[in-house]
């Protein structure tokens, strides 16, 4: 990599205007000998330069802010990342984020996209949307997510899951 980057490098000197996949090459040279400064100036050139989303870039340039401890960065590249890419991979990040920050309507937000989308396919990640609806005094989204995911067999009928459920029914009141 280091010879790739001196060769990048030098013909990019002699370039009168730089483009997104020279800065993206040189993003991955970097960023495989660990020299984030320089692949984090070449990754935001990469999508700066692109005439449009490209989810190679952004999901390099997002790798290299979270290595950098960039949060407020890896938001943004997450929000877009969502709005032009919309996968689960990208929403659960975001979730996460938002969570991290103490952005909790944000992350239920998004974890309910996910849900509504029918990425929710774990047990684990019904359970701790369902959870966390309960948590925001939600508890009719949570008592029919954990419902339907019963019902779809992805959730057990176990005593720790139909104890879930009685609570979440037991704070929705008589007409859960």
């Amino acid at each position: 990599f280091p010879r790739a980057i001196g060769l990048l490098e030098e013909w990019r000197s002699h370039e009168e205007k730089p483009n997104a996949p020279a800065e993206f090459l040189l993003t991955i040279a970097y960023a495989q000998t660990e020299q984030w400064d320089k692949a984090l100036e070449h990754g935001r050139a990469a999508v700066t330069l692109s005439d449009k989303p490209v989810e190679q870039r952004l999901g390099m340039l997002l790798a290299i802010e979270f290595q950098n401890d960039n949060l407020p960065e890896s938001l943004a590249l997450l929000e877009q990342l969502v709005r032009h890419f919309p996968k689960k991979r990208y929403m659960m990040q975001l979730a996460a984020a938002y969570s991290s920050l103490d952005e909790d309507a944000r992350s239920l937000a998004v974890l309910g996209l996910a849900e509504q989308q029918g990425w929710l396919d774990q047990e684990s990640e019904i359970l701790h949307l369902a959870q966390r609806y309960a948590a925001e005094d939600l508890p009719w989204p949570a008592a029919n997510l954990v419902r339907r995911g019963m019902k779809a067999g992805v959730v057990t009928r176990s005593v720790e899951n139909l104890e879930l459920l009685a609570q979440i029914c037991d704070a929705a009141g008589p007409e859960a």
